[in-house]
């Protein structure tokens, strides 16, 4: 009778477990039997094998999202749909035009891409168009964390507004790595590294754009080619290398006295702000009045808010820990010229209220509040140039610790007199006039 119920419960068992696995399978595969493919719509649950058999068939439409899974997909993309295409990782999900064509070509407006690789164009030279990423006539768009390279131009917009490309990695192409052409206007450049291409930058007829908190290095010819293209705000930049060049083009170069970091710039900091003494001249149109001295960099808090930073070293390990309202961050230099390091520093109140402690390698330094507002704090500190690691946290205003110390006191006193009372052989202190008035 034993050996009878266990195999009833063997059997029980066994079949909850073949239903569950048959329940994932069809989820995952999208009612298409055991054929699992890698590109999955998660707005339908179906699953295709390649990206553009997941563009094209009916049941994908506007708003969408597609996930890729890792791998190397060979494919010329179309995005004729406004979809989301996203991959598993961008180190891990590429997408390879085998040395052929336009690798992702964009045709919709409000396409998002993120997350993949973007690699291996053609070399331009039956379509001047041939690169990584190619929108024309779409609004919109946005190309976010993406590994752009080994293409002839690594993202391409003409005739285009409105777009966003942010915290990419565009390197290694053979014409540039941005090119904004024909009208193409009000688009967001910001937080992108623009590294080892003939160009950084390549704007022509496109205006009114965003270019901020991009560091871009090591461009052979220039780091930005601006023609006839006017009205764009270009700040926070960090421009390491070989200089830019304007072309009838009039642009802002700074973002409340604060400009650009330009690795050519040999002025001073006299009054000790982070901030260079004299302008950096661009061509007679076009000045940054307040170049920065050292590097610009941008984090995130755990809350989403950016705190900035600009130094003379680097800066790397940077930790908010808002339980305990502390920025922790390590800085280095490669040599010892020059021999003091600075930061300056721009805190949101509501990330960190000041005023502050500023601890470096476990001693307090003094800082100098440069600016402050009722949302932001702008403070500015130094010292010597080594690896060190930068404590900032809040601390108590001087009326706040006077307050605190004076409260102490009259515990104090209060604790005395009680222990007066059980002991009566004890003088008061109230007692002796001689004794110094404490105000609070």
């Amino acid at each position: 009778m034993n050996r009878k119920l266990l195999a009833l419960g063997l059997i029980i068992i066994s079949l909850s477990i073949l239903l569950s696995c048959l329940a994932y399978v069809r989820f995952f595969s999208g009612g298409r039997g055991f054929a699992v493919g890698p590109v999955h719509n998660l707005s339908t649950g179906l699953n295709y094998t390649t990206i553009q058999e997941a563009i094209d068939d009916d049941n994908t439409l506007n708003g969408h999202i597609l996930l890729v899974e890792n791998g190397v997909y060979y494919e010329h993309v179309v995005l004729s749909k406004s979809l989301s295409l996203v991959g598993e990782s961008a180190e891990g999900t590429i997408i390879d035009g085998n040395g052929t064509g336009i690798v992702v070509t964009v045709k919709a407006n409000n396409v998002k891409i993120s997350n993949v690789t973007i690699q291996r164009s053609g070399p331009a030279k039956s379509d001047p168009h041939e690169g990584g990423v190619y929108i024309e006539r779409s609004n919109y768009t946005s190309i976010s964390n993406c590994i752009v390279k080994d293409n002839y131009s690594g993202i391409q917009a003409l005739y285009s507004e409105n777009n966003t490309f942010a915290y990419n990695r565009v390197f290694s192409n053979r014409y540039a790595g941005f090119t904004l052409l024909s009208f193409t206007k009000n688009n967001t450049v910001v937080n992108n590294t623009i590294a080892s291409n003939p160009n950084g930058i390549w704007c022509e007829y496109s205006s009114n754009n965003l270019i901020e908190d991009n560091t871009i290095t090591h461009n052979s010819e220039h780091l930005m080619w601006l023609r006839k293209s006017n009205s764009s705000r270009i700040s926070h930049n960090n421009f390491v290398g070989k200089s830019v060049v304007v072309l009838g083009s009039i642009d802002v170069w700074e973002s409340e006295f604060e400009g650009n970091y330009w690795s050519e710039y040999n002025g001073t900091d006299a009054d000790h702000d982070g901030i260079g003494d004299t302008p950096y001249t661009v061509d007679e149109n076009n000045v940054d009045h307040y170049p920065l001295m050292g590097m610009f960099y941008s984090f995130n808090s755990s809350s989403g808010k950016q705190l900035n930073v600009i130094s003379n070293s680097t800066v790397q390990g940077f930790a908010y820990f808002a339980a305990n309202s502390t920025i922790r961050m390590e800085v280095s230099s490669a040599s010892a010229i020059p021999s003091m390091g600075f930061c300056r520093v721009t805190i949101l109140h509501d990330v960190l209220a000041p005023p502050y402690i500023v601890i470096v390698n476990d001693s307090v330094v003094f800082y100098s509040t440069l600016n402050e507002t009722d949302s932001s704090s702008i403070i500015y500190f130094s010292y010597a140039h080594s690896t060190v690691e930068i404590v900032i946290a809040s601390g108590l205003s001087s009326s706040s610790l006077q307050s605190f110390l004076a409260a102490a006191v009259l515990a104090f006193l209060c604790l005395f007199e009680l222990l007066r009372g059980l002991m009566p052989e004890a003088p008061s202190v109230f007692a002796h006039s001689d004794l110094p008035l404490l105000y609070i």
